[in-house]
């Protein structure tokens, strides 16, 4: 385990925290409703990058896990499956944002460059499994607010920002998304939804990145034994964000 987190931080930026936790196969009984794996041609080629083998695909998800009712949303994710894993243990990359994409703009360049560094990870030898959170990226449906996105940071005010996110969230509202339930728990349990689709027993592996390490605070508050270590680069400390 720690000769895996070593060869990782070759492959991250400075600044990161690093822990093993304890294994309770309890944790691992986690259910949630899914309606299985829906293939989709993968967003980003990186087979010139890796001998893995890739798929991709969507996982649904109940958009709200309190209402038995609720319609499903769908949690895109690439799952590259190593050709000598020794171990059953799984690396899943947590991106940060709130809304940042593992599959689109700097996201995707950030992959690409990851998976370039083939010598390091050919060390590793863990499967490694991308997602983009609900409603952001190439999950659907999506929460983008192209008003708000086509302002300059350096020239719009905070009001004319905070006006148009607002109109995006009235928007929003008309399409019947429940905003209420796009929140950094609900994405932890999407995470064990995937994880659990995906047919994994063993815990996983997690490298999160600015907001990606609250969402790993939470998947391993909420399902403790689920994470065998955690490699956080940029911490968020739960409160500081939502």
């Amino acid at each position: 385990m720690l000769s895996c987190l070593r060869h990782l931080t070759w492959l991250t930026c400075m600044g990161l925290f690093a822990c093993s936790l304890p294994s309770e196969d309890a944790a691992l009984q986690f259910k949630g409703d899914t309606s299985g794996w829906r293939a989709h041609p993968c967003w980003v080629d990186v087979s010139q990058h890796t001998n893995a083998e890739v798929r991709c695909g969507y996982v649904s998800v109940p958009e709200n896990r309190d209402n038995p009712n609720s319609r499903t949303i769908d949690i895109a994710v690439m799952h590259l499956r190593h050709p000598n894993s020794d171990s059953a243990e799984p690396i899943y990359y947590l991106p940060g944002g709130p809304g940042g994409s593992a599959f689109q703009g700097g996201g995707a360049l950030y992959l690409s460059a990851w998976l370039s560094r083939r010598s390091e990870l050919a060390k590793i030898k863990h499967d490694l499994v991308f997602l983009d959170y609900r409603g952001s990226g190439e999950s659907l449906p999506t929460l983008d607010c192209p008003s708000l996105e086509a302002m300059s940071d350096d020239y719009a005010s905070p009001r004319k920002r905070e006006e148009a996110a607002r109109r995006c969230a009235s928007e929003a509202k008309e399409q019947e998304f429940e905003l209420p339930a796009y929140n950094s728990r609900a994405i932890a349990a999407d995470v064990m939804n995937v994880h659990q689709e995906l047919g994994y027993q063993a815990p996983m592996i997690l490298l999160g990145h600015s907001y990606g390490t609250l969402i790993a605070q939470y998947i391993m508050e909420m399902f403790p034994g689920a994470v065998s270590a955690a490699l956080l680069d940029g911490l968020v400390v739960q409160g500081d964000a939502n």
